[in-house]
């Protein structure tokens, strides 16, 4: 048997310890589980020396979760310091409140915290009916009357004490009144559209009217055509019927046509007289 053989014998009894630890300590307390997952791989630990030839990558040290396991069991006498330091996370616990209407996984991990983190560090130790009112006062404001009838219900079951129970109520109580919020956020958005604004209605506007006028001219508009004189003595072209143009004029003779519209009484009551060389002759045409 040589060294790389005992190795990798050594590395797989290892994993196998390290595999009925984690599994454990994943129900039990998930911090340590993560603590485990993160410092007990043997691929990304610093102080083991690298073999040639040999990878560690798949195998996890099972001497290190056991360490951990036990230093959480069995934890060495508290200091000054880790006791202002828990006391410090508990005031920060009771002066942030979580906000109406929160996500039910806020409630969960701060809880989770008090639970595991918090309360069995402090100088101070919290009475099973201190911890669960302390877990009911948790949820939010909104959620306060809820609380007062979870307390009474759990008091006449006599389950005040059993502190898993407890949050699992809370946990129950909290997603209802979150599920209720979306759905009548979404009633809201469906009833009046007109509440949310609409991000493209205003950039269209700005591509269909630019705030700089165009430095390209505009094309000109197509010119009038212009009337061509006729000769002397051609005969005159009567209008198109329905185009309520008048007839050319010809000089010396007024001729008033049939226009159409506002302009047809004012035109037909109008005359002109010819010049002062000849005699005066109205002439209409019919």
């Amino acid at each position: 048997m040589n060294d790389k053989q005992r190795v990798q014998f050594y590395c797989e009894d290892a994993t196998k310890i390290y595999m009925m630890l984690y599994k454990c300590a994943e129900v039990a307390n998930r911090t340590l589980a993560a603590g485990m997952l993160r410092r007990c791989n043997m691929a990304t630990q610093e102080k083991r020396e690298p073999i040639p030839g040999y990878s560690f990558e798949g195998y996890w040290d099972g001497h290190m979760a056991y360490q951990l396991l036990y230093n959480e069991l069995f934890a060495c006498a508290r200091t000054e310091a880790d006791k202002t330091l828990y006391l410090a996370a508990l005031e920060v616990q009771e002066k942030h409140q979580l906000p109406d209407h929160c996500h039910v996984s806020m409630f969960e991990g701060k809880a989770y915290a008090f639970q595991h983190h918090i309360a069995p560090h402090l100088a101070r130790t919290f009475a099973p009916e201190d911890a669960a009112h302390y877990i009911i006062k948790m949820m939010p404001k909104c959620l306060k009357e809820s609380g007062r009838a979870l307390r009474e219900r759990l008091i006449e079951r006599d389950q005040l004490t059993d502190l898993q129970i407890v949050v699992s109520h809370c946990v129950v109580i909290v997603a209802e009144d979150q599920l209720t919020a979306a759905s009548a956020t979404l009633f809201n958005a469906l009833s009046f559209p007109c509440l949310i604004a609409s991000p493209t209605r205003h950039s269209a506007r700005s591509a269909r009217s630019p705030a700089w006028p165009s430095s390209t001219p505009r094309a000109a508009p197509p010119a009038a055509p212009t009337a061509t004189a006729a000769p002397a003595g051609a005969p005159r072209a009567a209008p198109a019927r329905g185009s309520g143009a008048l007839p050319a004029h010809t000089p010396g003779r007024t001729t008033l046509g049939a226009p159409t519209g506002r302009a047809s009484s004012t035109l037909a009551s109008r005359s002109t007289f010819r010049p002062a060389s000849g005699p005066t002759k109205l002439e209409l045409t019919p």
